[in-house]
């Protein structure tokens, strides 16, 4: 991925983008028109917003692994590709893409990231009607939609076996995927993480958080100082076929490190919050803790 990430600077090293991110941003703050308005928008898309939106797709293919372990899908849907930044971040290869995506210029960028993804990849404009898919994703996109009940149909209807949805970090990121919860559990689906259960989500507001890297550019871009910055985002994997292999709790919240202790906040397997204390007494389990981290599992 990094090869793209130099090809990303190469493209606006010598254009002057803050203004365009600038825009760009207070637009997407606001909840006004996200739609990129030109050439110089994407480009100030790729370089500020895409390395982020790779980490977070990054993380949750990482919990894919971990519930799903041996899924290894051989046709694979995004809807609502972009510049192709949720293909990019699947960490296996995949025989047959098919991306779904309207703004033209964001499908040249993604032909030409993806050039070597996957042994066929083919770019639509609408979901294919009567095909199956072993894997659905689509990320940073339900959040936008006006119909999106109409889309959740759209979606389960291609879904073989898996559907990974992840959207933006916001309360109503979280409310778009607690709808789109809702309507797989109602098709009969396991939601396989970030849930441990199936039963009703029992906080006002689930999300994670991914830490990037941020190079020279995307430094410049924002205008900051800092060497990194913290992706929030929120996240859903549900299945036709895998179920949980075994019972978990899910770390909801940071954990609180502590000589001797470690303070968990966890989404349990029975569908209720709690807090627990976990101290050396507890040697297996406190070995865990120590080195848990915000959205890791932890096995009961």
């Amino acid at each position: 991925m990094e090869s793209i990430f130099l090809q990303i600077e190469e493209l606006v090293q010598d254009l002057s983008l803050r203004e365009h991110y600038a825009a760009l941003s207070k637009r997407y703050r606001t909840e006004q028109n996200k739609q990129l308005a030109s050439y110089e928008e994407h480009l100030a898309y790729l370089a500020s917003r895409m390395p982020a939106t790779f980490a977070a797709c990054s993380e949750v293919f990482s919990r894919l692994d971990e519930v799903a372990a041996g899924f290894s899908p051989k046709s694979m849907l995004d809807i609502g590709s972009g510049p192709g930044t949720c293909v990019l971040a699947f960490p296996g290869s995949v025989e047959q893409v098919t991306m779904v995506e309207i703004n033209e210029q964001f499908v040249a960028f993604a032909k030409k990231f993806l050039s070597t993804k996957a042994a066929s990849c083919r770019w639509q404009s609408q979901i294919p009607q009567g095909e199956k898919f072993d894997l659905v994703t689509s990320s940073y996109m339900l959040s936008e939609l006006h119909n999106l009940q109409e889309m959740l149909v759209l979606i389960e209807q291609a879904v073989g076996e898996m559907a990974v949805l992840i959207d933006t970090g916001t309360p109503h990121g979280y409310q778009t995927l607690m709808q789109a919860r809702d309507y797989f559990i109602k098709m009969g689906y396991t939601i396989l993480a970030p849930c441990p259960h199936n039963g009703p989500c029992p906080m006002p507001w689930c999300h994670f958080s991914v830490r990037l890297p941020r190079s020279r550019l995307h430094r410049h871009m924002k205008g900051g100082s800092l060497g990194y910055e913290d992706e929030k985002f929120c996240y859903l994997i549900a299945s036709k076929s895998y179920k949980r292999a075994s019972s978990y709790d899910r770390i909801v919240k940071p954990p609180l490190h502590r000589s001797g202790h470690t303070h968990l906040t966890l989404c349990t397997h029975e569908g209720i919050l709690r807090e627990e204390v976990v101290s050396k007494k507890t040697k297996e389990r406190y070995k865990a803790a120590k080195k848990a981290e915000w959205g890791d599992t932890l096995s009961i």
